[in-house]
């Protein structure tokens, strides 16, 4: 028990998460690289509320991030800005996937360097495909999958061009 203390909790609209304070773990070691998370959606249906909840308790910035079909809200650590951009607020009439049958969630995703082929690997094995591979501009190219136990996870080749 000398590596941290953790806790696990859940905000407003009943969805779950997880809190670290590192000890001899840091944490998470590694992010952004392929087969690491590299970002985070809640799903949720008060967007307001939930910017509300994670800055009031983990101290979250959210900032507007605007796209052809209008306007994504993202999270990032208090003070750092566009930089620390690390996920975003998503209402669940926005989901590609449809409405996830449990209500509001947490959306992982995944880095890979070849996002069709995890795809095409994820539904030899089991898994389901939600969202297929999909080109964003200015994103990447990202699926929504889900694991043969019905974990909802994605995966995402990030665009090397955005801005």
């Amino acid at each position: 028990m000398r590596q941290g203390r953790m806790a696990i909790l859940a905000d407003q609209a009943g969805v779950p998460f997880g809190i670290w304070q590192p000890a001899q773990r840091k944490g998470v070691d590694v992010a952004g690289e392929a087969g690491a998370l590299c970002w985070v959606e809640l799903y949720t249906p008060d967007i307001a509320r939930a910017a509300a909840f994670y800055h009031s308790v983990l101290g979250w910035e959210t900032s507007a991030v605007t796209f052809p079909d209008g306007v994504y809200t993202s999270v990032n650590p208090a003070g750092t800005g566009e930089d620390g951009m690390f996920g975003g607020l998503v209402p669940p009439a926005d989901d590609p996937t449809g409405p996830e049958p449990g209500g509001p969630h947490w959306l992982p995703y995944f880095g890979v360097e070849d996002t069709d082929a995890v795809v095409a690997r994820a539904a030899e094995l089991g898994g389901r495909v939600r969202l297929p591979a999909t080109s964003l501009a200015g994103v990447g190219r990202l699926a929504h999958l889900e694991d043969p136990y019905g974990a909802v996870f994605a995966v995402i080749k990030g665009d090397p061009h955005q801005t």
